[in-house]
């Protein structure tokens, strides 16, 4: 089984690249409000479609679904907004 990591407010990825040089097996889905953040993460050298989802999300404005079937999902961190509410 593949685990997954989802990660919300990812900024240039630099909790990214780290946990993907750890488990060669996880997939990370991450997201931040920033477009130019989510360029950034796509324009590391270790970028791979096969091992990394960026993409740009406002969360307050749209809702936030990662769906991986046979997979787990595991989350990195949290903005401290999210925390928050929490």
């Amino acid at each position: 089984m593949r685990a997954s990591a989802a990660q919300v407010g990812c900024g240039t990825g630099s909790s990214v690249y780290p946990v993907l040089a750890e488990d060669e097996r996880i997939k990370v889905h991450c997201c931040d409000f920033s477009k130019n953040a989510v360029e950034l993460v796509k324009k590391h050298a270790l970028y791979d479609t096969a091992r990394v989802n960026a993409f740009h999300c406002d969360i307050t404005q749209t809702p936030l679904t990662v769906r991986k079937p046979n997979s787990t999902l595991r989350t990195l961190n949290r903005p401290p907004s999210i925390q928050a509410a929490e």
